[in-house]
């Protein structure tokens, strides 16, 4: 085991520190939580929630109800 020195310490945790911040940066919201301002992006989020196999049903129904409040409160 190597013992590494206060300043290797920094050096590592300022890299991390960069890479979380350009992966925040590329972070896109999810799907079922955008502003739904079309009838086709309502359409396409529909059927891809649908095929989403690793959410609950009751999960599901709630996402696609708000998906539709978002796509009338923005039409």
């Amino acid at each position: 085991m190597q013992n590494l020195t206060q300043a290797q310490i920094e050096k590592h945790n300022e890299n991390i520190r960069r890479q979380n911040a350009a992966k925040r940066a590329t972070n896109k919201a999810y799907y079922y939580k955008a502003e739904i301002t079309s009838l086709k992006q309502l359409e396409k989020n529909c059927k891809r929630i649908i095929e989403n196999y690793s959410m609950a049903t009751t999960t599901k129904q709630q996402r696609i109800e708000k998906m539709f409040a978002s796509y009338k409160n923005n039409s």
